[in-house]
């Protein structure tokens, strides 16, 4: 159902499934998918965490042979990359980077799709100066919001002819 464009469907029997059977990690990155696909990319962040936090709870309880056999839903590259994807297409950097440190923290190694993913992320541009003074403003730049770009520096100033020939007096 997500992939025909209606995540509401997909939520709902993911809803349904409620614990019996318990949802395994297809069935949450089906659900993933079909919330990113849509646009609803807050959505589908939100059912990735509730997958890490449920993995994380059954590693504290000790998981035991039942466990895989039920279907233990655990994270995988295509839950991250089904939205990482997305993000990247709507340039959701932001989102995309903090995705690429929970699949890190989660432990959870690429495939070569997630890989590509992860290497279109840029890197997040810290400024070293940040605790350096700024220039101060002068009067004209205190209206503007952002500050002006810096001017081209140039190695020679313009020339500057004057023709006393041709000078009006």
């Amino acid at each position: 159902a997500g992939h025909a464009g209606r995540p509401e469907e997909a939520e709902a029997h993911f809803a349904a499934m409620g614990t019996s059977p318990r949802p395994d990690t297809n069935n949450y990155n089906s659900l993933i998918e079909a919330l990113a696909r849509n646009g609803q990319l807050d959505k589908a962040e939100r059912v990735l965490d509730s997958l890490l936090r449920h993995t994380h709870t059954a590693d504290n309880r000790g998981s035991s042979s039942t466990d895989d056999r039920v279907g233990l839903a655990r994270p995988t590259a295509k839950s991250f990359s089904s939205l990482l994807g997305f993000c990247l297409e709507r340039k959701d950097l932001v989102r995309a980077r903090r995705l690429a440190e929970k699949m890190k923290r989660a432990r959870v190694a690429p495939d070569a799709i997630a890989q590509r993913q992860l290497d279109q992320i840029p890197a997040e541009q810290h400024h070293h100066h940040q605790h350096q003074p700024r220039h101060q403003p002068n009067t004209a730049d205190t209206n503007s919001k952002r500050p002006s770009p810096p001017q081209p520096r140039h190695k020679y100033p313009p020339r500057r002819y004057s023709n006393p020939k041709n000078e009006i007096k």
